[in-house]
């Protein structure tokens, strides 16, 4: 008797962040419960040595249930319920960090210090002398936070184990076309070696976070370009700068918005974010600016002087506790780049005829990143998508 056979299904997805790496995840969730288990083969593909090398690796992690417009409210709700089940099935607490946090708004004004006042910080690490007022934000379970480079790793990890094959070093350089015009193959070189190889693919998802624009003028010659694709082809970065100091006194699970006027006479200002880590860090990020997005993440460089900025600014906001003169430590000063959506301003998430994008989630891409993975697996799988309403983001 002649043996039957089960036509394959080839799924690529291009890149290792924390987007790609949710939707590999939840494809091989999916997949793995199916009949089509044997016959789906999912692939990862990232430039870099190791996933999240961009923003996904450099980003704060904070995540927020309601601070979403129209078009991403359902995702972002769907994500960080997502967020909340993960960390509990897989230890997330532990892992990489997840935790519930208070968020509040804290106003800063050095003039302040040495004078009365009447307001109470609850925040006891910052200093209290130059508080001029704090609004709550956020907290109660809706907002949390992760360590999104370790979450990523986790999401790779498990989509290995459930059969997704992962290729770091490997950068997407060519698509090849079948006679109706249609996406086959993909060619993949090597970053080390040069080699190049050659992917069949009946599924193509491009999630390059900010580098997705360029990537899809790339492989689409402009008369093969989807007209779905055409918005994600605008998709850019904006560089943003932070660094990670681990205090050596205990930190409080806050995250806070800044707005400060510091230094001599008050003339400095400036505007850092402040997201306190279950591992004794503070991760403050701030100053961003245009320098133009280079062709890999591993080139990545950062400005200097916004790093100082934003070292002086911490021990503003806590003399006590993130002072690098004082006995804090310097783990990281770096940049990434936040994928922007020019013409759409949201997210871009979708596709159709074998061709999808997920990419341009600005400083949200964290917060949406398991939602996104979620709903793309739905609609390559099943051809619709059910867990969110997404209709304000489709290409």
């Amino acid at each position: 008797m002649a043996a039957t056979t089960q036509s394959s299904r080839n799924i690529v997805v291009v890149g290792g962040g924390i987007v790609g790496s949710s939707i590999a995840y939840y494809l091989s969730k999916a997949v793995a419960g199916s009949v089509t288990r044997a016959a789906t083969k999912i692939t990862l593909i990232e430039a870099s040595s190791a996933p999240a090398p961009g923003a996904s690796g450099k980003a704060g992690g904070f995540l927020a249930l309601d601070w979403h417009g129209a078009a991403t409210a359902s995702l972002a709700e769907l994500s960080f319920k997502l967020h909340r089940a993960l960390a509990d099935q897989d230890g997330g607490h532990d892992k990489w960090g997840y935790r519930e946090v208070e968020t509040w708004q804290v106003n800063i004004d050095s003039n302040l210090k040495g004078k009365p006042k009447n307001n109470d910080c609850a925040i006891s690490w910052l200093d209290q002398d130059i508080v001029r007022s704090t609004s709550n934000m956020g907290g109660g379970g809706t907002t949390a936070q992760v360590h999104p480079g370790q979450l990523t790793q986790h999401l790779v990890d498990e989509s290995r184990r459930a059969g997704v094959e992962v290729l770091f070093n490997s950068q997407a350089i060519a698509l090849r076309f079948d006679d109706s015009k249609k996406v086959d193959k993909l060619e993949v070189q090597d970053t080390k070696s040069g080699i190049t190889k050659t992917i069949h693919v009946d599924d193509l998802v491009i999630a390059a976070g900010p580098w997705t624009g360029s990537l899809v003028s790339k492989l689409f010659p402009r008369n093969l370009l989807p007209a779905h694709l055409k918005s994600a082809s605008s998709i850019d970065g904006s560089r943003a700068h932070s660094v990670v100091i681990e205090s050596h006194r205990p930190l409080s699970a806050h995250c806070l918005f800044t707005d400060m006027a510091y230094g001599a006479g008050g003339r400095k200002a400036g505007a850092p974010e402040l997201y306190c880590r279950p591992d004794g860090t503070a991760y403050i990020c701030g100053g961003s600016d245009d320098v133009p997005l280079p062709e890999t993440a591993d080139e990545v460089g950062f400005d200097e002087k916004k790093i100082v900025a934003l070292i002086e600014q911490s021990k503003v906001l806590s003399p006590s506790s993130l002072d690098l003169d004082g006995g804090a430590k310097l783990r990281a000063k770096q940049a990434c780049y936040l994928p922007v959506s020019n013409r759409t301003g949201n997210p871009i998430i979708g596709g159709k005829d074998g061709v999808y994008v997920a990419a341009g989630h600005s400083c949200w891409g964290i917060t949406n990143s398991l939602g996104t993975g979620k709903v793309l697996s739905e609609l390559i799988l099943e051809g619709k998508v059910q867990s969110a309403n997404i209709r304000g983001l489709m290409p």
